[in-house]
């Protein structure tokens, strides 16, 4: 009677923590559901940010598919809290179920960027890298990044818009720029 009672008590217990684990998984969701939204829901970003550095990085892998890194770098602020959401513009679609790499939302970490200041173990990082695999190697990458002051009063928010098609382009013009240079 002992054990059924104890073994009770123990189930009884752990579902008292299953939901309040499913309510912070649900919180989280709800976070990145919400920056989700505000990338589709925007239809102007900037080009890059007085407040920090992006950049889109695209490497091949061996598979054929490409990997792609979103560096957000440089702090020109104390940023504090920082969460990221970087999504291929092409593939923003409300009802997928796959997921787009994001940073801050769903780790128990509180990322801050601050100028020239860096101590990994209490999370004061000098940048964020957000990556991914796609299968196309040129992309449009909408990127939102948001923080909070100090004091905590404050929330900024910035949608940014990476796109390395262009930096493809110009580089297939000036290797057929040093070919013909060349006369080969």
């Amino acid at each position: 009677m002992k054990k059924l009672i104890l073994g009770l008590i123990l189930c009884l217990t752990l579902t008292g923590c299953n939901s309040d684990e499913d309510a912070i998984e649900q919180e989280k969701y709800a976070n990145y559901s919400a920056l989700y939204k505000t990338i589709l829901d925007t239809s102007e970003f900037l080009e890059s940010s007085d407040y920090f550095t992006t950049q889109l990085i695209v490497d091949p892998l061996d598979d054929g598919t490409y990997r792609y890194y979103v560096i957000i770098d440089e702090p020109q602020v104390a940023m504090y809290d920082v969460t990221a959401l970087a999504c291929i513009a092409s593939e923003l679609d409300i009802t997928s179920d796959k997921m787009c790499p994001n940073v801050g939302i769903y780790e128990d970490k509180q990322y801050i960027m601050i100028p020239n200041q860096k101590n990994v173990a209490e999370n004061y990082v000098s940048g964020l890298s957000l990556s991914a695999i796609s299968e196309n190697s040129e992309l449009i990458v909408d990127v939102v990044v948001e923080w909070y002051d100090k004091t905590h009063t404050n929330n900024y928010r910035q949608l940014i818009q990476l796109n390395n098609q262009v930096e493809a382009a110009e580089a297939s013009i000036e290797d057929t720029t040093e070919i013909n240079d060349t006369g080969e």
